[in-house]
């Protein structure tokens, strides 16, 4: 949606505004240059409107720049004028403007790709695994683009331009083509983790990031083939691009469903077990109201007490006498044993039950709790972007606290995540929480960076 509102704007500035553009050049920079400014402070300290309690709608608004939406329209209304026929009248309308666009989009780039290389390029010389490998790459694209853009935007100056050979510009403004095509690469680089986990959001922007390009890539070559009187390069050229826009399109929908498929499978997968689980439960329930007091005619099972009784009788791994099994159970250590290898789970009282969840869970909580140590423990995992780092704080055997020490995740995103996750951790004290909705694979990363921290306490 943004990068349509995005074209819309300088459709807007181009068609009705072109003389303004011409004749105000310099309050244009001027603005254009303190827009940039902003936008390199925005994307370098993750601005979050969300996170200081106002509307989300100005996150979108900010999105247009900091996300680099705008700038990157700027640049195809300036690529694909030059590949329109000399009559189009789109064309008429950009040629006379296209210096002071290029300028203008150059502006808000440097602002939008020196703001994330802020955040992003110290971590290329830490090395791969603290990146996303497909975020890696995208980064390494970015610092590329920088360097071509630097020289191309300084030469589209006037006062430059007539300093230069005209040849020397000239060759110079060729890369041009090698910085278009890098700014696809870059855009799908960094959205393909996006596309590959079933975000549809992300999956329609590749697509259309794709059509536009290829059309420009279409346009451009079929310019050169009239140009040159080859005229048998039209249809091919059209059948590629028509392929690979089919080919694009045809793996994020599959990617998609893919991802989609997965997570309904995981949800059902999840719903069975806990059915399976209460369905155990229910059956232990049995022999423990049995051994309480119940007498064989209630519960209808006498017959299957007195075998289970005489077995009992014959196993030396159970004692002697009632009393010496109490004795094991409370001690939370032998009586736990012994209960495990009864037959069918009998033979154990109500305080056996008792001693032996307190041996399992010094906290107190569940049975499932692992005995944790108090102290204060690091955890990582690779989160959306890169990898993410927490510290987690035991006390008394309970998480006491939770903090994200460092991240390379996008706001607003990062903190729905912090909020959710770190909120269903403490409230129950276990390493485990559903996914945040719109932040599915940063809160996974935060479970599992927590999980890696208490395994350390586990460990001690």
């Amino acid at each position: 949606m943004t990068l349509i509102i995005s074209l819309v704007l300088v459709l807007i500035l181009v068609i009705w505004f072109p003389a303004s553009l011409r004749q105000r050049e310099k309050r244009f920079y001027v603005i254009t240059g303190a827009l940039s400014l902003v936008t390199f402070f925005l994307t370098a300290f993750r601005f979050s409107a969300e996170a200081y309690g106002l509307p989300a709608f100005i996150d979108q608004v900010l999105s247009v720049f900091t996300k680099g939406t705008l700038c990157g329209a700027l640049f195809y209304v300036v690529m694909l004028a030059g590949a329109l026929p000399d009559r189009d009248a789109l064309r008429k309308k950009v040629i006379p403007c296209r210096k002071q666009l290029s300028i203008l989009a150059g502006f808000l780039a440097m602002g939008h790709g020196f703001g994330y290389g802020y955040r992003y390029f110290p971590l290329l010389l830490e090395g791969m695994e603290e990146l996303r490998l497909s975020v890696f790459w995208a980064c390494l694209c970015s610092l590329l683009l920088l360097c071509l853009l630097m020289p191309l935007w300084v030469t589209s100056f006037l006062f430059i331009r007539r300093k230069m050979n005209p040849k020397t510009w000239k060759n110079i403004q060729r890369a041009a083509y090698v910085f278009y095509a890098l700014i696809y690469l870059h855009i799908l680089l960094f959205r393909f983790h996006a596309v590959q986990t079933g975000q549809r959001d992300a999956a329609i922007s590749i697509i259309l990031y794709t059509i536009l390009f290829c059309l420009y890539g279409a346009l451009r070559l079929n310019r050169m083939a009239v140009r040159t009187q080859k005229e048998y390069l039209l249809l091919p050229v059209q059948l590629i691009t028509i392929c690979l826009v089919a080919l694009v399109t045809g793996y994020c929908v599959c990617s998609v469903s893919s991802a989609s498929q997965g997570k309904q499978g995981q949800t059902q997968g999840s719903v069975a077990a806990d059915v399976s689980a209460e369905k155990e439960e229910g059956a232990l329930d049995v022999p423990g109201e049995a051994e309480a007091g119940l007498s064989a005619e209630e519960s209808g099972m006498q017959g299957s007490f007195e075998q289970e009784g005489s077995s009992e009788k014959e196993g030396s791994a159970q004692g002697s006498s009632e009393k010496d099994g109490f004795v094991q159970g409370s001690s939370g250590k032998e009586g736990s044993v012994q209960g495990s290898s009864e037959k069918d789970g009998l033979g154990q009282g109500s305080s056996e039950k008792e001693s032996s969840a307190q041996a399992s869970s010094p906290a107190g909580g569940t049975s499932a709790t692992p005995a944790w140590q108090d102290g204060t423990y690091q955890g990582s995992a690779l989160g959306y972007n890169g990898k993410l780092k927490v510290s987690v704080t035991v006390e008394d055997g309970r998480i006491t606290d939770l903090t994200l020490k460092s991240h390379v995740e996008d706001e607003p995103y990062v903190s729905r995540a912090v909020k959710g996750v770190f909120a269903a951790i403490l409230e129950n004290n276990q390493p485990e929480a559903d996914a945040v909705s719109t932040a599915t694979t940063t809160s996974e990363a935060l479970v599992l960076a927590v999980q890696n921290a208490l395994s350390k306490s586990i460990g001690q």
